[in-house]
């Protein structure tokens, strides 16, 4: 029996995770990232269970032997191609990865229908969609910010007052990569007036929230029933305020353990059915009036940084839990 990983290149929760199920389980494990040279052995596709999947490690598994498939922040194999020409050789690059993803993707799917295969996480193209998550959320009873989709300033203007509005990314972060440009870029920013009075009447879709008077922060790690929330102090520090990810170093947030009330964890348990997804990590904030609203959950969240703050050791926990469900 083999479990099958598919995850980011650089996730040390994940190597945490094999690490334990290697040395201490001795489970077989078939890690796919996005650069691990993955590659297909031919095959018949009558004969998928024998279809053989290899990467620059020189590991390989067959369909057939695959019991169990983790997915932890995978996006897509990426396949580059040397080139003198640096466009086209990205062109190449980008139709190459195009490929083998239309490959790799239908195998998954094709062993995530199989009754006898376990599955946990979810391939990150099905991991957004924010406006999706707030309307499911709040039918099954959780508050939501108030949410605007703005496409021109009239409407921006009736929003008062604009300083309590916040912006962010309706899906995944933006990513520009051209000659000239590079943006990269997933973050929560305040409006301010003056980038309103820079707008046109009319411009590219905006996702619109409210902003919440908020009395800290949740961050909750979830896998197959199982909650790991944690409390993050941001609301003090000017610097965190909006969005803690804007880290200050030198006098970090506090992150403590967490104990949900019932009620708020049979929600999520909610949200999860509908969502269709056992993995992941929801963002919540409590506000000012103890009221938990939903933000958005992200079923690729890492959950390294909730583990070794609240010493979870959720590694070792889903490193037992691929264990014990190995037949």
């Amino acid at each position: 029996m083999s479990l099958l990983v598919l995850s980011r290149d650089r996730d040390i929760a994940v190597d945490a995770t094999i690490n334990w199920l290697h040395f201490y389980y001795h489970l077989p494990v078939f890690r796919v990232t996005e650069n691990c040279d993955l590659d297909f052995e031919s095959f018949d596709l009558e004969k998928t269970g024998e279809i053989t999947l290899f990467n620059k490690y020189d590991k390989k598994v067959q369909l057939r032997t695959i019991k169990k498939i983790w997915i932890q922040g995978f996006g897509s194999v990426i396949k580059d191609v040397a080139c003198s020409d640096k466009a086209l050789g990205m062109e190449l690059s980008k139709n190459i990865s195009g490929d083998y993803n239309s490959v790799l993707f239908p195998l998954v799917e094709y062993l995530k229908s199989s009754k006898r295969i376990r599955f946990t996480g979810a391939l990150e193209i099905h991991c957004s969609q924010k406006i999706s998550q707030l309307i499911i959320a709040k039918s099954v009873g959780l508050n939501i910010p108030e949410t605007h989709f703005v496409t021109d300033k009239q409407y921006f203007k009736k929003l008062k007052p604009v300083s309590q509005f916040i912006t962010k990314s309706f899906d995944s972060s933006v990513f520009i990569d051209t000659p000239k440009i590079h943006i990269s870029w997933q973050r929560t920013e305040l409006i301010k007036k003056e980038s309103i009075d820079l707008l046109g009447n009319n411009f590219y879709a905006s996702f619109i929230q409210k902003r919440i008077d908020k009395k800290y922060e949740l961050r909750i790690f979830f896998f197959n029933g199982n909650y790991y929330p944690m409390a993050i102090f941001s609301q003090n520090d000017d610097k965190t305020r909006v969005d803690f990810r804007n880290y200050n170093n030198e006098k970090p947030n506090r992150y403590v353990p967490y104990l949900l009330p019932d009620e708020i964890k049979k929600s999520l348990i909610k949200l999860s059915r509908k969502l269709k997804i056992n993995s992941g990590s929801y963002d919540m904030i409590v506000d000012q009036g103890n009221r938990y609203v939903f933000l958005e959950v992200n079923v690729c969240g890492q959950f390294s940084f909730v583990s070794t703050n609240c010493n979870y050791h959720i590694e070792k926990d889903l490193a037992k839990y691929f264990y014990d469900q190995k037949t």
